[in-house]
C-alpha cells in the first residue's frame, strides 16, 4: 500500500490488529508516533518510535510527515513464540505426527 503524504502535515493512523494469535510491533523508520487512543478510548498522549498491538486491539496514532521527502518505510513484525507454540492449535490427521515430537 502506498500513502502519499505532504511534508509538514500530521496524519492520524487508525491501526487494528486483525490477527487471531499474534501480537505485532509496528514501526515507521525515522519517525516518532504519538499514541492518542487505544480500543476507542482516549489515552494521555505519549510519543514512541514503536507500538505493540495485541490481537483485536485498535490504536490511533499521530504521525508527522517531518522527514525529508522520499519513502517512509513501515514495518510490522509478529511476536514469534518458541516451539511448540501453544497459542496455535495443532491439527493432527491420521498418519501425521505432532510438531513437538
Amino acid at each position: 500500500y502506498v500513502l502519499e503524504v505532504e511534508s509538514g502535515k500530521t496524519y492520524l493512523l487508525r491501526l487494528m490488529n486483525a490477527a487471531l494469535f499474534s501480537e505485532y510491533y509496528l514501526k515507521i523508520a525515522g519517525h516518532t508516533m504519538t499514541v492518542v487512543a487505544s480500543d476507542a478510548n482516549y489515552v494521555k498522549p505519549y510519543a514512541t518510535d514503536v507500538v505493540a498491538i495485541t490481537p483485536g486491539e485498535t490504536m490511533d496514532v499521530l504521525v508527522a510527515a517531518d522527514a525529508r521527502p522520499g519513502r517512509y518505510y513501515i514495518a510490522a513484525l509478529a511476536i514469534q513464540a518458541p516451539e511448540p507454540d501453544v497459542q496455535v492449535p495443532l491439527t493432527i490427521t491420521p498418519g501425521e505426527t505432532s510438531r513437538a515430537g
